[in-house]
């Protein structure tokens, strides 16, 4: 069918001269009609009476079926002269829009010599490995899409767009590098977003490969929301299979120009801090949220601590009309790393991260809430057959500051404190001579502080330290529980964070926020 060609002009004339043989067809069975259909019998007997109404009957039947024919034929030729219709407007659209792709292209051709971007049109997508997306033109279109990496090779950039279109989208970095007799490579940094500068958001960064940060989301136009940052990339394993290494860190989120949010921040691949939350638009909008930091659930594989957790992202700052983004939540602390067989190892779980600090709010806005922190890492506990004391657990992270305001609205809550994590199990072993000896197990880790309430703003909202007029302080975050002690004698019970400062009264009316509750000793 992509072969055939529909000339309206002919099958408007066969439509035609098909309506006038339907009229002249229709005439015919018009003036046949009574003498087929009332035929005078030959005679008065019985036979010929039979043989009028048998040949009368044929005629009936006959103009029956013409009638129906009739009207398929109508229909046929009524559907025909759609077609007619139909092929005509088709033509006529062609026509317009190979006009106006003539129009199009005279004026994207001077804006394209000159300055090698087109005045209207959408850029093109990265093909080869890490090839940045083309821009978008110059007063209407959409950046391209930024293309992944090859192993090892960052991801393109994101393009950006016309006055009114999107940014591209950062493309993901490259897989790690494998080596048979040591370390791989680390993978791509994750491709930046495309930025807007008119009507339109940014785009997304791309996703860090092993080892690598993610893209930094595109900064919006005058109008739209910050691009989000990309996620770090995951852990780099060694040659065993439990000796990683850290991720990549999470893309910080793209800033809003006029009226927008900020983008939010990029998770943090294994143990790697999370990205920061872009700032909201200076007229209206919201700062993004800080992004999480990473975690883990694998220690080091040899004689080596645990490794702290990634720190949670700062939350993005609102400026005349918005509430502060969040901060992230901390990441767990990894546990100790056991030592190889026959080899003594005694290392204490990481440190849990901090939770990111809550963004500043507007003129009128409340202030973001600090992250929570991350939880300790337990002790390590070995693996050979001597007693060896267990390995402390690691201290939890602490809670985010909340964010304050600029003048109306409440400062933003403290982060909690991370519990502390548990003492690793001493082993217990008996010599050649049958004497007993054992291992001391390890001591649990302390809480993380509360974070601190945000400063109110004047003359309404919660927070602490206002200026003038807040009627109420802001609650600090709780502290952290206290890691467990290890099983048996010997070891101590980890101790409770300390509970974040509570916010300030206003200064000619209202009541201090409550201050943040010590974290429990196990």
């Amino acid at each position: 069918m992509s072969f055939v060609i529909a000339v309206p002009e002919y099958v408007d004339a066969a439509a035609t001269e098909l309506g006038r043989i339907g009229s002249t067809i229709s005439q015919a069975n018009v003036l046949a009609a009574f003498p087929t259909t009332t035929i005078a019998a030959a005679g008065t007997d019985e036979v010929s009476v039979a043989l009028a109404a048998l040949f009368g009957s044929f005629g009936q039947q006959y103009q029956a079926i013409s009638e129906q024919m009739t009207a398929f034929h109508d229909q046929f030729v009524r559907n025909l002269q759609a077609a007619v219709n139909a092929y005509a407007s088709t033509d006529a659209a062609n026509a317009l829009a190979a006009a106006g792709q003539q129009v199009t292209n005279a004026v994207n051709g001077p804006t394209q010599a000159l300055t090698g971007r087109p005045l209207i049109g959408d850029g093109a997508d990265g093909i080869a490995p890490g090839q940045n997306g083309g821009h978008g033109g110059w007063l209407i279109g959409n950046g391209g899409d930024g293309a992944p990496g090859a192993p090892g090779q960052a991801g393109g950039r994101g393009g950006d767009a016309g006055f009114i279109g999107n940014g591209g989208r950062g493309g993901a970095g490259g897989a790690s590098i494998s080596r048979p007799t040591s370390t791989p490579l680390p993978g791509g940094a994750g491709g930046d977003g495309g930025r807007a500068w008119g009507f339109g958001e940014g785009g997304a960064g791309g996703s860090g490969g092993a080892g690598q940060a993610g893209g930094r989301g595109g900064d919006a136009g005058f109008i739209g929301n910050g691009g989000r940052g990309g996620a770090g990339g995951g852990s780099i394993f060694g040659q065993f299979p439990l000796d990683p290494t850290r991720g990549g860190a999470g893309g910080d989120g793209g800033n809003a120009w006029g009226f927008g949010n900020g983008g939010a921040g990029g998770p943090g691949g294994m143990l790697a801090d999370g990205g920061r939350g872009g700032n909201g638009g200076f007229f209206i909008g919201n700062g993004g949220n800080g992004g999480s930091g990473g975690i883990t659930a694998f220690g080091a594989a040899h004689n080596d601590p645990g490794l702290s957790g990634g720190r949670g992202g700062d939350g993005g700052h609102a400026f005349l009309y918005g509430v502060g983004g969040d901060g992230g939540a901390g990441g767990d602390g990894a546990p100790g790393g056991r030592g190889a067989l026959f080899q003594s190892a005694v290392n204490p779980g990481g440190r849990g991260g901090d939770g990111g600090h809550g963004g500043t709010g507007g003129l009128i806005g409340g202030g973001g809430a600090g992250g929570n922190g991350g939880a300790g890492g337990r002790g390590s506990e070995d693996l050979s057959f001597g007693a060896i004391d267990g390995g402390n657990g690691g201290a939890g992270g602490n809670g985010g500051i909340g964010g304050s305001t600029r003048l109306i609205g409440p400062g933003g809550f403290g982060g909690d404190g991370g519990p502390g994590g548990r003492g690793g199990n001493g082993r217990i072993a008996v010599d050649f001579q049958g004497q007993t000896h054992i291992g001391r197990n390890g001591d649990g880790g302390a809480g993380g502080n509360g974070g601190a309430a945000g400063s109110g703003g004047i003359p309404y909202g919660y927070g602490g330290n206002p200026t003038l007029l807040q009627y109420g302080g802001g609650d600090g975050g709780d502290g952290g529980d206290g890691g467990d002690a290890g099983r048996g004698a010997g070891a101590k019970p980890g101790v409770g964070g300390a509970g974040g400062s509570a916010g300030t009264g206003g200064s000619l009316y209202g009541e201090d926020g409550s201050g943040g509750v010590t974290g429990k000793s196990s």
